[in-house]
């Protein structure tokens, strides 16, 4: 897609949409590298106030490693606006299986944090 055919499409996107809810690993960055556009999209995007979401399925990482794996490729990110799957998931668990209160976890370090903060251990 050329530049200006780019740019076309994020400004018909601004005009329809008030919020973005953008995965991650393999569409705004893959391994330790901004995916090429990426990053000026959401830039754009902020620059005409709209808000984004971002979600990943790497249950290791909690909102704060999220704010700083995007600061590292040059965008700033509130931790509100960062959905791990492990705070979904444990959010989840929380509200729809309160009965739950402890869980063995087979996963990362970020998820049984998370689970932890909802009062599940």
């Amino acid at each position: 897609m050329e530049s200006h055919e780019f740019t076309a499409y994020i400004d018909d996107l601004a005009e329809k949409y008030d919020h973005f809810l953008c995965d991650c690993d393999g569409v705004i960055y893959s391994g330790g590298k901004a995916i090429e556009g990426s990053i000026e999209a959401l830039k754009y995007l902020r620059s005409k106030g709209k808000s984004l979401y971002f979600i990943t399925n790497t249950s290791g990482r909690s909102p704060k490693g999220m704010q700083e794996k995007f600061r590292k490729l040059g965008i700033e990110i509130e931790t509100k606006e960062a959905l791990p799957c492990g705070l979904t998931t444990s959010i989840y668990l929380k509200n729809t299986y309160p009965e739950i209160k402890k869980v063995y976890v087979i996963g990362e370090q970020g998820l049984i944090d998370q689970l932890e903060e909802q009062g599940i251990q």
